[in-house]
């Protein structure tokens, strides 16, 4: 009856979240082993101003950072998941 209760966090499979529609382009990340000290530097547009994010930060929007992988971050916004990957640009050989 009293003591402390488990709470359990409910997985959520982010692998199959779709390619984001929003104007956001992202710059770099930084995925550290821990994800507390994981990052994503995320502008508006090709030319906007670069902001730096942590997971579970709010971008303006009504979105928030739930995930930072090496080449692409997963967004949460209005309940659905959605995949930011950074582009990779060609190099001349």
């Amino acid at each position: 009856m009293f003591g402390t209760a488990e709470v359990t966090k409910t997985q959520i499979n982010t692998s199959v979240a779709p390619e984001t529609k929003l104007n956001l382009v992202l710059k770099g990340v930084l995925a550290a082993g821990s994800t507390a000290m994981a990052s994503a530097i995320i502008a508006r547009g090709a030319n906007g101003k670069e902001e730096i994010y942590g997971i579970d930060d709010k971008i303006p929007g009504g979105i928030t950072l739930k995930e930072i992988h090496p080449e692409h971050i997963i967004l949460e916004r209005q309940g659905r998941f959605e995949t930011l990957r950074m582009l990779i640009s060609k190099g001349s050989d």
